[in-house]
């Protein structure tokens, strides 16, 4: 077919012909029905169709241009279109006949058309170059590329397009979606140069882009890159990021199935959800700064060998190293409180985990199909282990439920087939179905009166009785604090006080007696002292061990004599800590205390004795009692 340009010409028979916009009423009612017409479709946004042209009507009365199925290989947009100026193209505009033919190559842009939707011609796959005429205010084109009329922005690249594209010097932004493909696997251009001069690369920009980048891929004054900008692109195989970028966002690498190097520079923050998805590298650096990986931020890596997590970092989404099949070893950091669903789904040569003492709780599916995975210790602040949290770790043969989980998801520990003892202390009050399914050599160790007892019984589940953790002693707790057995405590009538019997660091099932129930009554662990006098509270075991205190009870105040500060003596900056924090004696009548900094520039700390490190320097903290007793904590922080 010879080229050759389309041009629309209005007149009444063509207006005859159009499936919208006849007016139909003479006179003054023209004007008026026409500005209702226009009114009513701009509401409705309504599609009309005028010869090979469809279009929609903006507010202002104004059309936009939305497809062509004319026969022609070169068109001109209509400047006018059934009396209404042409101002724009929109969302998705198709350039392709009725059998779905893409054969639009040029495409010429009119003086008045001056605003066009950021999607545009994602299937015109034909289109070669875009032309636009001199006069129009908003736009420029150069070797068939859209820019604006400044020439600082790239706003999109013919699918078409074929060799290398150079995008001149002086270029600062490419807009979003300007190289994205959607329907084609394969785009004519081989090679893509950005310029010095980019700043600022936008959402999905080259999102499905099947060209190479000359080195280097993201130039250096690049400050700004949106989401997915780069998701898809198959050719990349290495990425240096500029020193200005701080955050890696949504799906900015993902499915970049060549990926194999990864540069990150320091200042970067947070990693975000599913910013290396699918990616073929071995190894990465996190940057120091690094505080938050996202959802899937790491999800099917399945080279990835190992990974570095800085301490700074508080917070890894769910399923953020999901399928990463070669990774053998990990060590969590201390900031980390939750360990989300399928974080570690099918890691299957995972081998050996660091899991600190602040996490409190294990997400669903966290570790199913870790298939290596032999021993796991669990923290004691872990409260609940979520569905499914260790099913299919076929070589899981010891784990230890902390005394204070309250909590095991239904098919927790299911197809463990290694898994031949489990001890569930008395604290777990629920479990849920085929918690252990398939698991044929499991035995519950419990104690006679708990929970796990019952749930064993009902599903017929091996269990073996455990009043008590070998070699351990029966120990008490007031308030939370460990005491002496004999320990004489003041306290101060009319409060009460939580004792707790423990022992091999669970808590123990005992019998309570007061000496004196006049003095301090006891019922399941709760003393309250009720006049002043000596009494003492007796906690008996099973087998007969006791384990007792004395209480002498005033009336005058019990005044904190101990205040205890301890932690980490070492930080880096950025990182965050929760000092442990000991005030004596438990019975006091206030225990609280407040936090300061010698010096907030350096460190910070919060009121509940979080501190987070600023720069570098020496700081006290201090925590000092409430009570006007004057007695103080201190700690001496280092920040690196």
């Amino acid at each position: 077919m010879m080229k050759r340009i389309n041009k629309i010409f209005l007149s009444l028979a063509l207006a005859a012909t159009c499936l919208a916009g006849q007016l139909g009423t003479p006179g003054t009612a023209l004007a008026r029905d026409a500005q209702q017409m226009t009114e009513r479709a701009a509401k409705d946004n309504k599609q009309y169709y005028c010869g090979d042209w469809g279009y929609r009507i903006r507010n202002n009365g104004t059309a936009f241009i939305t497809g062509y199925e004319g026969p022609d290989d070169v068109v001109e947009i209509p400047s006018e279109i059934e009396g209404r100026t042409v101002t724009g193209f929109g969302k998705n505009i198709y350039l392709y006949l009725p059998d779905g033919t893409s054969h639009v190559t040029t495409l010429i842009i009119p003086e008045t058309v001056t605003h066009f939707n950021s999607h545009r011609w994602m299937d015109s796959y034909g289109l070669e170059e875009i032309i636009v005429k001199e006069g129009n205010p908003a736009f420029r084109s150069e070797d068939g590329v859209l820019y604006d009329k400044q020439m600082k922005t790239l706003l999109w690249c013919p699918l078409g397009k074929r060799g290398t594209l150079e995008v001149p010097e002086g270029v600062e932004v490419i807009e979003k979606y300007a190289f994205m493909t959607f329907y084609v696997s394969e785009i004519n251009l081989t090679e893509i140069r950005l310029p010095d001069s980019l700043r600022e690369i936008g959402k999905e920009a080259f999102y499905h882009c099947s060209a190479r980048f000359t080195e280097p891929v993201i130039p250096r004054h690049v400050e700004k890159i949106g989401e997915g900008a780069f998701s898809d692109c198959r050719k990349i195989e290495e990425i240096r990021l500029p020193e200005g970028i701080k955050t890696i966002g949504e799906h900015m690498f993902s499915d970049c199935s060549k990926l194999t190097d990864v540069y990150l520079p320091q200042g970067i923050t947070a990693i975000e959800k599913c910013a290396f998805a699918y990616c073929n590298f071995e190894s990465i650096d996190l940057p120091k700064d690094v505080q938050s990986i996202g959802e899937g931020a790491f999800f099917g890596c399945d080279r990835l060998k190992s990974i570095d997590l800085p301490e700074g970092i508080t917070s890894i989404g769910e399923g953020a190293f999901s399928g990463c099949k070669k990774i053998k070893e990990i060590r969590l950091p201390e900031g980390i409180k939750t360990i989300g669903e399928e974080m570690f789904h099918d890691c299957l040569n995972l081998s050996n985990i660091y899991i600190p003492e602040g996490v409190d709780s294990i997400g669903k599916d966290a570790f199913s199909g870790c298939k290596k995975l032999e021993t796991i210790r669990l923290p004691k602040a872990v409260g609940s282990i979520g569905g499914k949290a260790f099913s299919h770790c076929d070589r899981l043969n010891n784990i230890v439920i902390p005394a204070g989980t309250k909590s095991i998801g239904e098919r927790a520990f299911s197809y463990c087939g290694s898994l031949e003892n489990i001890r569930i202390p008395d604290s777990v009050e629920e479990i849920g179905i085929r918690a252990f399914f398939k698991d044929g050599k499991i035995t519950i160790e419990c104690s006679e009166k708990s929970y796990a007892k019952s749930y064993a019984v009902k599903n017929g589940i091996p269990y073996r009785i455990v009043n008590k953790a070998p070699g351990s002693k029966l120990g008490l707790t007031v308030n939370g604090q460990s005491v002496k057995d004999g320990q004489t405590l003041k306290v101060k009538t009319k409060k009460s006080y939580t004792l707790q019997a423990v022992r091999g660091g669970e808590k123990a099932q005992v019998k309570w007696k007061t000496s004196n129930a006049k003095v301090a009554a006891v019922k399941a662990g709760k003393v309250t002292v009720k006049k002043a006098g000596s009494a003492t509270i007796t906690a008996t075991a099973p087998d007969g061990k006791k384990t007792r205190i004395k209480l002498r009870a005033a009336k005058a105040a019990v005044r904190v004599s101990k205040v205890q500060v301890s932690g980490s003596k070492g930080m880096k900056r950025g990182s965050r800590q929760v000092l442990g924090l000991i005030v004596a004696p438990a019975t006091a009548d206030n225990t609280k205390v407040s936090w300061k900094s010698s010096n907030a520039k350096i460190a910070t700390v919060d009121k509940k004795g979080k501190v987070t490190a600023k720069k570098k320097g020496t700081v006290v903290i201090t925590a000092a009692a409430k009570d006007k007793s004057g007695k103080k904590g201190k700690i001496k922080i280092t920040v690196k």
